[in-house]
């Protein structure tokens, strides 16, 4: 009688694990090819082999919690656009914190001043 009281807690176990990867699973596959939550709209370079071109590519792919961050297009001002992403972290608000980190060490490093900051133009 005492073996099947301890053996009841680890039979639940992994029916509740499987439960939360099977939901893991759903969001996953909901947030690929999602463009999510769009603040403005990225202008984006033509050329397809463009850094932020390609970091918006892999962004909207992304499965997991991502955010794509840009300097805002302005035709007079910018000589070119900065960006950044962060893909698949713990949380759409880590996603945006990183993407966000990640566009300002771009933008410092060139130490010139573009059309404005960096700001997340989408995330998810």
């Amino acid at each position: 009688h005492h073996r099947a009281m301890a053996a009841r807690p680890s039979e639940q176990a992994p029916f509740s694990l499987q439960n939360f990867l099977q939901n893991l699973q759903d969001t996953i596959e909901s947030l690929a090819g999602s463009k999510g939550e769009t603040r403005f709209y990225p202008y984006l370079p033509k050329n397809p082999k463009d850094p932020c071109t390609m970091a918006y590519k892999a962004y909207v792919a992304a499965g997991g919690h991502s955010a794509y961050a840009s300097t805002p297009y302005s035709r007079v001002r910018s000589l070119y656009i900065i960006c950044g992403s962060r893909l698949n972290a713990p949380s759409q608000q880590a996603a945006e914190e990183l993407a966000l980190k990640s566009c300002q060490a771009t933008r410092n490093s060139y130490k010139v001043t573009t059309g404005g900051g960096c700001e997340i133009a989408a995330s998810k």
